[in-house]
């Protein structure tokens, strides 16, 4: 790959389908037991009236995004 800067060694770009990676991922069966894309709710206190937002899963936004029956 060319660079607009001189460098000192070749610059190596690899390129990956991003899809092709997600699906790689999903299907392993190392971490499929690991992944969830459902929103969640955690509680620091058993009466749950304090929430720990730890990612964005387990925001209000993910929660409120989902279709109920």
């Amino acid at each position: 790959m060319e660079t607009a800067v001189t460098t000192k060694k070749e610059a190596i770009l690899h390129y990956r389908d991003p899809v092709e990676a997600l699906q790689m991922m999903l299907e392993n069966p190392l971490v499929q037991d690991h992944i969830g894309f459902h929103p969640f709710q955690v509680f620091k206190t058993a009466a749950q009236q304090v929430r720990e937002y730890t990612c964005w899963l387990s925001g209000q936004a993910a929660w409120d995004m989902q279709v109920r029956p």
